[in-house]
């Protein structure tokens, strides 16, 4: 994280002596002590500077990009597996409980950990905490197992709770028929 924080320090130093290398081969008149009206310096510092600008913006750019998918580096070489994969393979496994519906899977990667987000609708008439408990062990170990990720975190958020239909020869409680 330190090293990180320097090179990003480097980095925007650079773009700020980019930005004023840029002005002081445009306008060279407030530096008097250096003679700067040479074509040949102005063009080489400005064009010098140019180069550092777009090199900084390119790498603040890119350093502040999130990968979309997941590097693990074998023996035999890398394998990449892509976040639509792990969000099918989420789809599958929290899928096959019959107490939720309307599954919305989401992953991200932060310092080369995987984390799972799913949302989801789950019925009222079970025990919710036990299942979506059994549910992010169940995520965790398949995604391991079938794509041998390492899963971080498992997160999984209830955004609607739904009560079953009752089944259409049941009586009220009231005795109405």
């Amino acid at each position: 994280m330190v090293r990180k924080l320097i090179f990003a320090l480097a980095w925007a130093g650079i773009f700020i002596i980019s930005l004023g290398g840029i002005y002081l081969g445009i306008i060279p008149e407030y530096f008097y002590n250096v003679d700067f009206y040479s074509y040949a310096f102005r063009g080489a510092l400005i064009g010098l500077s140019a180069i550092y600008l777009l090199l900084s913006i390119e790498k603040f750019l890119s350093n502040f990009e999130k990968p979309k998918d997941y590097e693990i580096q074998t023996e035999n070489g890398k394998l990449t597996v892509s976040s639509s994969s792990v969000n099918n393979l989420v789809k599958e496994i929290v899928g096959s409980s019959s107490d939720i519906k309307n599954i919305r899977p989401s992953n991200k990667i932060k310092r080369k950990k995987l984390f799972i987000t799913v949302k989801v609708d789950a019925y009222t008439d079970s025990e919710i905490s036990k299942n979506i408990l059994d549910l992010q062990k169940q995520v965790k170990d398949y995604v391991f197992e079938y794509l041998g990720v390492e899963v971080e975190n498992v997160e999984v958020k209830v955004s609607k709770l739904v009560k079953r239909k009752a089944a259409s020869g049941f009586r009220s409680e009231r005795g109405d028929e």
